[in-house]
């Protein structure tokens, strides 16, 4: 984490329109170190975004209105690389800004838009150029407030309906980056039952699109069709080292897909897991404990669901299934992945297909990295393939989890 200096002094706003007129940003911050200070930032012009963490006492304000850039004593900088490239997360360093912009970055690779809030994400919708842009999270980011009723009736979480996906639509999908950096979204709540067909996840309609190394956490969605804790539908994208828990429901009857991650999935999938309940309609859908639906150019490797699943509706149950719903003819099967039969809702058969995935228990799931010899009634060695250096097995009384 970056460390600022104590600073036992104010910026006042005299200051902060000071800095405005001469080409510095000024933003009020709070320190449990030395109480209120302002993060300014240069103007980038090609090079490297400077900033600078300022605070002053009222007689020191009475000069700096004049000699701004002649007082530099009670001020730290810092840079774009550094807040970057820190270790940890960079709490504190940018505060919550209401209007369309990010508080750091270009949105380019080598200098991506840092997500401090989880506003910061709804962001993304409002500008086309947002939408394919490139994005990092600078620290563990709280979602509750998607699910405050206090906070239903602002144009923010649209009057009671939570998040809004990122790329709601086809014509309005996300082509851009999220690079989670090992951090943690939380509490990310979605309900858009009433809206019937539509695109419901973190990410709504994802084309081309890359997410890694990002965890969700407490996720709560209830939709209609195409629904994912990542993203509701997937094409050519690709997701690496994600993960996602908690509750997702489907209601729509049909032409539908729900799955823990990922609804419709025509990208890759590698190195991921989901962990909950999946709740979906069995007439006429796909409903899968990673993915409800994988179509052409889809692809699976290397992860596994533990997922409670449960149908609204009986139906077509040989499309529910506890890795992925429906693997439609001729699509690659999925490679080295696994799902909890000990969680499956005993109700209903699992209809286990070639190439969506091998069952094993809860057990051999957990167990099964202390003993490089588990093998599990297909004669298949579970986790064998799995990169020690992305995974950890940790004890056997816990799934494996991704390290970062």
């Amino acid at each position: 984490m970056l460390v600022f200096p104590k600073m036992d002094h104010t910026l006042t706003e005299e200051v902060i329109f000071m800095m405005k007129k001469t080409n510095w940003r000024g933003l009020n911050i709070s320190s449990s170190e030395g109480g209120d200070q302002s993060l300014v930032y240069e103007k980038q012009k090609g090079g490297e975004r400077k900033y600078r963490i300022c605070c002053f006492d009222c007689i020191q304000n009475f000069f700096v209105l004049i000699f701004f850039f002649a007082i530099t004593a009670h001020c730290s900088s810092i840079t774009q690389r550094q807040i970057v490239q820190g270790v940890g997360s960079v709490d504190g360093a940018c505060p919550e800004i209401l209007d369309d912009t990010f508080c750091a970055g270009t949105g380019t690779l080598r200098d991506p838009y840092l997500l401090f809030y989880i506003e910061d994400f709804q962001k993304i919708n409002r500008k086309a150029e947002y939408r394919n842009a490139q994005y990092r999270v600078a620290r563990d980011i709280d979602g509750s407030p998607t699910r405050d009723p206090a906070k239903d009736s602002t144009s923010r979480w649209t009057d009671g309906k939570g998040f809004h996906p990122i790329g709601p639509s086809l014509t309005k999908s996300f082509t851009g980056t999220i690079n989670g950096a090992g951090f943690t979204v939380s509490s990310l709540t979605i309900r858009r039952a009433d809206e019937g067909l539509g695109f419901a996840g973190l990410i709504g309609q994802c084309e081309s699109c890359g997410v890694a190394n990002l965890r969700l956490q407490d996720v709560s969605i209830e939709a209609g069709s195409n629904v994912g804790a990542l993203i509701a539908h997937s094409i050519k994208g690709s997701i690496l080292k994600c993960s996602a828990e908690g509750e997702i429901t489907s209601s729509v009857s049909s032409n539908s897909a729900v799955g823990g991650l990922v609804g419709i999935n025509e990208g890759t999938i590698k190195d991921s897991f989901f962990r909950g309940k999946v709740t979906g309609n069995g007439s006429g859908s796909g409903v899968g404990g990673i993915v409800g639906k994988q179509q052409q150019e889809g692809s699976l490797e290397n992860s596994y669901a533990a997922a409670e699943m449960f149908l609204v509706e009986e139906g077509l149950t040989d499309n529910f299934h506890g890795l992925i719903g429906e693997l439609l003819p001729g699509v690659d099967p999925a490679q080295n992945s696994y799902w909890d039969s000990t969680l499956f809702d005993s109700q209903h058969d699992s209809h286990t297909h070639a190439g969506q995935g091998v069952d094993a228990t809860t057990q051999e799931l957990q167990r099964c990295p202390s003993s490089p010899t588990c093998v599990i009634s297909t004669s298949e060695t579970i986790y064998n393939t799995w990169d020690k250096l992305i995974w950890d097995f940790g004890s056997n009384t816990a799934y494996p989890e991704l390290r970062y």
